[in-house]
């Protein structure tokens, strides 16, 4: 990627960072994999408490795991597809379906990827503003599409347990070598480059 591409997104980086469908596509991402590997840890107050039947006496630290909440069906309707306009309630671009205020609103009481409440994460609004500068410079300098015959991030009966389904991305996390081409990307280069 040239450097003047770059230039040219950070000098506007204003105008990416208050991209609502680009906004979407980012929490989006987060959504289906978590930056918070675990759970939202709460501490069962004095007295107890009864889930679902169950008692948990007091000081019993409880929390429910951030892939969980974002997988929910309840909150997400296709908690498996990548779908960002499920985060929009106006169309910024033509041809993406605006859900209801008030699915716009169920879905962000649930979104938890710099956890909630008083203590979330202080450095959000950073964060938020360099992935999506960094991510407005990929799209910008690069076209990418995915590679002919892969079927990469798909599911499907030899996935294994829990991977069978083939209208869901499927996130694999191991720690060892990828093997196999995920992207074909092809830099977008000016004549005189």
């Amino acid at each position: 990627m040239k450097s003047g591409v770059l230039f040219l997104v950070l000098r506007r980086s204003d105008q990416v960072t208050s991209s609502q469908y680009l906004r979407a596509c980012v929490d989006e991402a987060m959504r289906m994999c978590p930056p918070v590997p675990g759970l939202l840890p709460r501490e069962v107050l004095p007295g107890g408490i009864n889930v679902d039947g169950h008692y948990i006496p007091e000081s019993t630290e409880i929390g429910t795991p951030t892939y969980a909440i974002h997988h929910e069906p309840i909150y997400f309707p296709a908690p498996l597809s990548f779908q960002p306009e499920q985060r929009l309630t106006e169309p910024e671009v033509s041809g993406v379906t605006e859900s209801s205020k008030e699915e716009v609103a169920l879905a962000r009481s649930a979104f938890c990827a710099f956890s909630k409440g008083p203590r979330d994460c202080v450095a959000k609004q950073m964060a938020y503003r360099e992935m999506m500068i960094v991510l407005a410079s990929i799209l910008w300098g690069f076209e990418m599409k995915v590679a002919p015959g892969s079927s990469l991030g798909e599911g499907g009966q030899a996935a294994g347990y829990g991977r069978e389904r083939r209208d869901g991305y499927q996130l694999l996390r191991s720690c060892g070598i990828w093997t196999g081409t995920l992207f074909q990307v092809a830099m977008m280069l000016s004549p005189t480059t």
